[in-house]
């Protein structure tokens, strides 16, 4: 081989070394940078791993505190509806109590009103002559006796 070739040869090798060379350092340099940004989000992570642990912790905590007083609402409203429920039983039957009586009550003064027509249309007819009321004149009995009747 001649001297120039191997020159040449040397000068296309030391091309390629270099080249070479270069991207291992490029390699190098990113992995450097990717070895760092690395490390750099473990220790971010290492910081937010508690600030998450303990957030999820006190999350879980007031979520037992609200489903704790949920709980306690809707029994609180279980005996507000019973208590409810067995007052508007009293008060029906109060009101149905009420109905009965008002019922006796309206035949009572029918019949009580249809008892002084017939006591008006009684006296009407045996209304004695002289007397301005219709009532006889006579004892204290026979006047009991005439009101006993009527």
């Amino acid at each position: 081989m001649s001297h120039a070739r191997f020159v040449d040869r040397v000068s296309i090798l030391s091309q390629s070394l270099n080249v070479a060379l270069q991207k291992v350092k490029t390699l190098q340099d990113s992995n450097a940078t990717v070895e760092e940004n690395f490390k750099k989000e473990m220790v971010a992570q290492q910081r937010l791993a508690p600030l998450w642990e303990r957030s999820t912790t006190e999350a879980r905590a007031r979520i037992s505190e609200l489903e704790e007083a949920l709980e306690s609402e809707r029994g609180k409203e279980v005996q507000q509806a019973a208590s409810w429920q067995a007052l508007a039983e009293k008060e029906t039957e109060r009101a149905d109590a009420a109905e009965t009586k008002l019922a006796l009550l309206e035949t009572e003064l029918e019949d009580l009103h249809a008892a002084h027509e017939r006591m008006q249309e009684q006296q009407e007819h045996q209304r004695t002559p002289g007397t301005p009321s219709g009532i006889p004149h006579g004892s204290f009995a026979q006047c009991q006796t005439y009101i006993a009747i009527n």
